[in-house]
């Protein structure tokens, strides 16, 4: 099984040019979802991709989603920063993220490679200021839990994606959203959006 994004139902390519995005959803929302599907597309399309989550259960998705786990490749410490240019996707945990600056340093083509940041609001804001200048790069989380709220509403994005109402903030105003359902800003076009199942055949 896989997932279609669709734009006001009717299916919508997410590529390079509508990041950097930010996304934003309470616990719940289908924000987590629509975050690693997005993820699962680039990689699709051929960009070689690093995913910051706290949990495997982010890793397991992913892997559902690409069916492929041939070129997805765990970062746990230090020794393994060498073979990481190797792999198209590199996963690595919020507990080890002390290691993130060195694997940027060490990635050739780091400019290049999308980076999915889950669960924005459990980062540091070092590293999340620290990640500034990175073009490629999907914000996910909950914007009234991070301490963050302010710098990431800062930002200059090629879309922007909300599950959930900004609480006590009068600058976002949503549309009446089903569950599972959010709202997309983005370069030329905005509208409802959602995640269609897809059933592929065996």
């Amino acid at each position: 099984m896989s997932w279609q994004l669709q734009l006001d139902q009717t299916p919508y390519s997410f590529t390079l040019e509508d990041l950097p995005s930010l996304i934003h959803g309470e616990k719940g929302s289908g924000a987590s979802l629509l975050s690693l599907a997005l993820a699962a597309e680039l990689y699709k399309q051929g960009h070689p991709l690093l995913i910051i989550a706290q949990s495997d259960d982010a890793r397991e998705e992913f892997l559902k989603q690409t069916k492929s786990d041939d070129h997805l490749f765990t970062i746990k410490n230090e020794s393994d920063l060498l073979d990481a240019e190797k792999n198209q996707v590199l996963f690595l945990h919020h507990k080890d993220i002390i290691l993130l600056p060195m694997l940027l340093n060490l990635l050739p083509e780091k400019e290049e490679r999308v980076i999915l940041l889950k669960n924005f609001e459990d980062i540091s804001d070092n590293v999340v200021t620290s990640l500034s200048e990175h073009r490629h790069i999907i914000y996910a989380g909950d914007l009234n839990l991070s301490s963050s709220k302010e710098y990431f509403l800062q930002l200059k994005y090629s879309s922007k994606i909300f599950f959930s109402p900004l609480r006590h903030d009068i600058r976002l105003t949503l549309p009446d959203l089903e569950k599972y359902q959010a709202y997309f800003l983005g370069r030329i076009a905005q509208g409802k959006i959602t995640l269609k199942t897809i059933h592929e055949q065996p």
